[in-house]
């Protein structure tokens, strides 16, 4: 679960309540993630839907500049 969390950059949210700061929440969650070889597979898929999700908007943008000419 932190493993996930820390892919999506939510750990601060989540545990809003811990004493600790917000970079130390980021830095121990990075720290569990990188012995769990889920998290970075889940990291690699994150950034793949978001590299998608990109070019499919340019895509649309570059289309629709270019029909409006």
């Amino acid at each position: 679960m932190i493993s996930l969390l820390h892919a999506v950059d939510q750990v601060p949210v989540v545990v809003s309540g811990s004493p600790l700061s917000k970079r130390d929440l980021r830095r121990r969650a990075k720290q569990i993630a990188a012995g769990d070889f889920a998290g970075e597979a889940v990291r690699t898929a994150i950034d793949g839907a978001n590299a998608a999700v990109t070019t499919s908007i340019l895509a649309a943008t570059t289309a629709s500049s270019a029909g409006s000419h």
